[in-house]
């Protein structure tokens, strides 16, 4: 159907739906990283947050919905054992499906799926956990990228068809690049048809990881996460660089707290890694924020 620009503003398109707000749109979104760094973890969190209408990640409110999460790496005895550590005695839920086997797309699998979701009543989130056990195994037919572009772009026009959030989990590329969205394993059909990229990534300090996101309809970010292994949990901290920013600052605190005189600028840089420039910014606002003063030139104590 052909429509002009003057149709266009005249139409009423609603906003897109949020699985988990500001993280996953309703689409199709890619979730990747390396080899046990968690994203299962990561996708069975959600998966329980919207299933139960709690926060998801420790911090970000959700709607309550359904779930159907294709386990395909994982055995019941695994899920069990996973679902008993997160739920921490609160009873399961039972809007949340899963599937430890499912057909490949060229043999059944694509139909099998849109009649799950059709099926499967206030479907918010279906996880595909991963892309490799079920995408079609005869592209003889395709070189590389169009064979990765017609299994993502199947899959995002039962999304879109719905109106619902699919999530696929993927895996890095062996090799590491620049750019953390070049890492994707596969050809770039692959993250072309996708609406967006989410890639966790190992960090170190007080977090554990990073989650970078990159999409058409949101904003491209990078969070600081904090997995707890007691609950086998991931925690959102916030936006990464306010973290960070509140890490130095935490880090330049202790070292004054710890010293039994004041400090200049070079003692600290002495103690830590932080720039200069970045040393000097924050010492400022420690100042402007009463928790420290000068007690000299050029020297810094804690206020008591």
């Amino acid at each position: 159907m052909k429509y002009n620009a003057h149709d266009l503003m005249n139409m009423h398109l609603p906003e897109p739906k949020w699985a988990v707000p500001n993280l996953l749109p309703e689409g199709l979104n890619i979730l990747a990283g390396k080899p046990k760094i968690g994203k299962s973890i990561f996708s069975l969190n959600i998966s329980i947050s919207i299933a139960t209408g709690t926060q998801a990640l420790g911090k970000i409110d959700v709607k309550q919905g359904s779930v159907l999460y294709l386990a395909l790496e994982d055995t019941q005895r695994r899920l069990q054992s996973r679902l008993k550590t997160m739920l921490q005695g609160k009873p399961a839920p039972n809007n949340l499906y899963f599937a430890n086997e499912w057909k490949r797309m060229d043999n059944g699998g694509l139909e099998d799926l849109k009649q799950s979701i059709e099926t499967i009543p206030t479907l918010r989130l279906v996880i595909i956990d991963t892309l490799a056990k079920i995408k079609s195994s005869n592209n003889n037919n395709y070189n590389v990228y169009d064979a990765d572009y017609s299994n993502v772009s199947a899959i995002k026009q039962l999304s879109d068809r719905y109106g619902i959030s699919i999530l696929l989990v993927h895996h890095f590329r062996k090799f590491q690049s620049d750019d953390i969205m070049d890492d994707f394993s596969g050809s770039f059909g692959l993250t072309g048809a996708a609406d967006n990229l989410l890639a966790l990534k190992h960090r170190s300090g007080q977090a554990d990881a990073e989650l970078h996101i990159v999409g058409r309809d949101i904003e491209s970010s990078v969070y600081a996460l904090k997995y707890h292994s007691n609950t086998w949990s991931w925690e959102i901290l916030g936006d990464n660089s306010e973290f960070k920013r509140n890490a130095q600052m935490q880090t330049i605190y202790d070292i004054l707290k710890s010293s039994d005189k004041p400090l200049t600028p070079k003692d600290i840089l002495s103690k830590t890694s932080i720039k200069r420039a970045t040393v000097m910014k924050i010492l400022k606002q420690l100042l402007d924020e009463g928790s420290i003063m000068k007690t000299g030139y050029g020297e810094y104590a804690p206020i008591p």
